[in-house]
C-alpha cells in the first residue's frame, strides 16, 4: 500500500476511534419512560409509564426479595420488598428507543458511540455489554449482545447484584458499615450542653440572695 492511502487509513480509523473514547454512560441512561434506579414508586407511577400490568410475582435475587411487574411489549420492573424502590428493569421491547436512537439491533459500534467502548463479558449464559451509572456505581446498564456481531438483543437497568460472588461481597461491606458506624457511635461524645446550661442556671438562681 502507498504511504498516502497508509495515512488516509490510518486517520480514517482515528476519526472513527474519537467518538467511542469520547462517549460514556451517563445518569440518564439508568432511567426508562421517566422511571429510574432507586426511584421509589407505587403501582399507579409505573402504569402511567408503562400501562396496566399483566402480572406481578416475588422473586428472590441473591437474598433479596423483588417483586416484578410485567408489563406489554415485554418490559418487567422490578421493586424491592419492602421500600417499592426500583431495582431492575428489563427492557425486550423491540420498539423501545434509548438515547441517540439506541434500540434493537443496534450495531456494537453503535451501542459504543453512545455508552463508551468497553469489552463484552459472559454472565448466566448472555454476552453482555456493561456500563456503570458515574453517580451510583452499583447501578449498571447491562446491553445484550448477539454473537458474533454484538448487536443489540435486549437491555436491563439494575442495582441488582450479578454474580454470587458479587452478592456476597456487598453483604460483607454492609456488614462492615454496621460495624463501623456502631463503633463510631460508641466512642462519640454526648452532647451534653443543653444539661449543662441547665445546671448553670439552677447554681446562678441558687446564689442570689
Amino acid at each position: 500500500m502507498k504511504p498516502g492511502r497508509i495515512f488516509l487509513a490510518l486517520m480514517g480509523f482515528l476519526f472513527l476511534a474519537v467518538p467511542l473514547a469520547m462517549a460514556e454512560a451517563r445518569p440518564e441512561d439508568f432511567a426508562c419512560r421517566g422511571v429510574a434506579l432507586g426511584d421509589a414508586v407505587t403501582e399507579e407511577t409505573l402504569a402511567k409509564a408503562f400501562g396496566q400490568p399483566l402480572f406481578h410475582n416475588d422473586r428472590s435475587v441473591f437474598g433479596q426479595r423483588v417483586r416484578y411487574y410485567t408489563f406489554k411489549k415485554k418490559i418487567v420492573v422490578g421493586l424491592s420488598v419492602p421500600g417499592d424502590e426500583v431495582v431492575d428493569i428489563v427492557i425486550k421491547d423491540r420498539d423501545y428507543v434509548a438515547r441517540d436512537g439506541v434500540r434493537y439491533g443496534a450495531t456494537a459500534y453503535k451501542i459504543m458511540k453512545t455508552y463508551g467502548r468497553t469489552e463484552r463479558v459472559f454472565i448466566d449464559g448472555q454476552t453482555l455489554y456493561v456500563y456503570q451509572n458515574p453517580d451510583a456505581p452499583r447501578q449498571r446498564l447491562l446491553i445484550e449482545a448477539e454473537p458474533p456481531e454484538g448487536t443489540l438483543l435486549s437491555m436491563r437497568l439494575t442495582s441488582l447484584p450479578l454474580t454470587i460472588e458479587e452478592a456476597e461481597e456487598r453483604e460483607d461491606q454492609e456488614w462492615e458499615s454496621q460495624d463501623l458506624n456502631a463503633i463510631e457511635m460508641r466512642g462519640g461524645k454526648i452532647d451534653m450542653s443543653a444539661l449543662e446550661a441547665r445546671d448553670r442556671a439552677e447554681a446562678a438562681r441558687d446564689k442570689r440572695p
